[in-house]
């Protein structure tokens, strides 16, 4: 998997990251000695194993593609935000939509047992 380092804590060697499948963030927690430390700085574009532990996703084995891959994270993100913002002042029933609360859908409960039974007599002419 590749992502891309969004913060980082290099007194703990800790970092989140953004992959490539735009799923959940990952997380990627090192010891900070021993010959499979990696630095790794906002903005840096990495390759990694990636793990699921319950509701977390881990990146292991992490390897730099390219420092400073996106260097300008924090401004990127602004602008984004930035875009969204406009779009929503220009199509406000579009945010409404996104923020309204999901239809109620109705549905209904079969009952396999009986139904099987129906089923049986209408095929077999069976009252």
């Amino acid at each position: 998997m590749l992502g891309v380092v969004i913060w980082t804590d290099a007194a703990e060697s800790k970092a989140i990251i953004w992959c490539e499948d735009h799923g959940k963030l990952a997380f990627l927690g090192q010891c900070n000695h021993g010959d499979d430390f990696l630095k790794v700085d906002q903005g840096d574009l990495i390759q990694f194993d990636l793990a699921e532990y319950r509701t977390m996703r881990l990146a292991q084995n992490p390897r730099k593609i390219a420092q400073h891959y996106c260097a300008d994270l924090d401004g990127v993100l602004a602008k984004a935000q930035s875009v969204k913002s406009d779009i929503e002042k220009a199509m406000p029933e579009r945010a409404k939509a996104r923020h309204a609360p999901p239809k109620k859908q109705s549905c209904s409960v079969i009952d396999f047992a009986e139904t099987r039974q129906k089923y049986k007599s209408a095929t077999l002419g069976v009252d």
